[in-house]
This record gives C-alpha cells, sequence and structure tokens, in this order.
C-alpha cells in the first residue's frame, strides 16, 4: 500500500487508474494533477482523485508513485519538470 500516489494526466487511463488505486484502497492519497482546469473540475466531480492540481510540482511531492497518463511526446518535458 503507498501513501500518497500521484497522477499526471487525467484522460480516460489516468482516470481509470485513479478510481481503480481508491476502489483497491492501493493508496491512502490520491492525488491528481492536469494541464487544463477543465480536466481538474471534471475529476473533482467525478471523485477521480483526493485532490486535483494544476501544479504538477505540487502534485509530486511526496509521493510514493507518480504514474504519468499523458501522450508519450509529453513525458520527458513532465519528467523535466518534477
Amino acid at each position: 500500500m503507498f501513501k500518497r500516489v500521484t497522477i499526471i494526466g487525467l484522460g480516460l487511463i489516468g482516470s481509470s487508474l485513479g478510481l481503480a488505486i481508491k476502489e483497491k484502497k492501493l493508496a491512502k492519497k490520491v492525488i491528481g494533477a492536469s494541464r487544463r482546469k477543465s480536466t481538474i473540475h471534471k475529476a473533482k466531480s467525478q471523485e477521480i482523485a483526493d485532490s486535483v492540481t494544476l501544479d504538477l510540482k505540487k502534485a509530486v511531492k511526496g509521493s510514493d508513485l507518480v504514474i504519468l497518463a499523458t501522450p508519450v511526446l509529453k513525458i520527458i518535458d513532465i519528467a523535466k519538470t518534477i
């Protein structure tokens, strides 16, 4: 079990992972991060994560596991940011 899991990218894959992690109680807290406010609002309303943010650095701070559920071409830039 993880204390804190961050999922960057809350599209179909990221959202599914967030819901599954919460359902199976694999983490005490699930943090979601996205670059769009509309995605953040949707994730909040559907309870995909315990908290959501636009700030990638804030999202990963203190996380035991970080999942990059973004397009492949964005992963390197995101990894450099976090």
